[in-house]
């Protein structure tokens, strides 16, 4: 099923709800689907994700495939406790696949971390609300 976004798309919210939700599903992205009702809300972002979605939706590329292959078996809150840098986690009020209780989890594992919840996004909270990501780390770099 492939979705265009009508000029009269937030008139048509369940089609909307539909149209995302096939894309998202069709791509294999299903929790992703879950993690960005907020962005919906707005017609022009929505469209912006049914087109990441469509891109998306073909051969894992390496990274993914190297994700994907990870062990996930060790705690690794030893190694974070070895960190010795200002550290800056940001965790997305909305992330079905990476919550933010693990965010939290890692910034009590660091020493000294700092960890900031950006509120109405999901797992991909640097697309949908970029300015505000972008100014968490600039002010986190650029602090004394």
């Amino acid at each position: 099923m492939h979705c265009r976004a009508p000029s009269t798309w937030a008139s048509r919210g369940p089609l909307r709800q539909r149209c995302s939700a096939a894309s998202a599903v069709r791509g294999g992205h299903q929790r992703d689907a879950e993690s960005f009702a907020h962005t919906m809300q707005d017609p022009t972002r929505a469209q912006e994700w049914l087109d990441i979605f469509e891109f998306t939706s073909g051969t894992p590329a390496p990274g993914v495939r190297a994700q994907i292959g990870m062990d996930r078996s060790s705690d690794r809150r030893g190694d974070y406790a070895q960190i010795s840098v200002p550290s800056l986690v940001i965790g997305f009020a909305d992330d079905k696949m990476a919550p933010p209780v693990f965010g939290r989890e890692v910034v009590d594992a660091i020493p000294g971390a700092r960890y900031v919840e950006i509120e109405r996004c999901g797992h991909y909270g640097y697309l949908e609300r970029p300015d505000e990501i972008n100014r968490v780390i600039i002010d986190f770099l650029t602090a004394a």
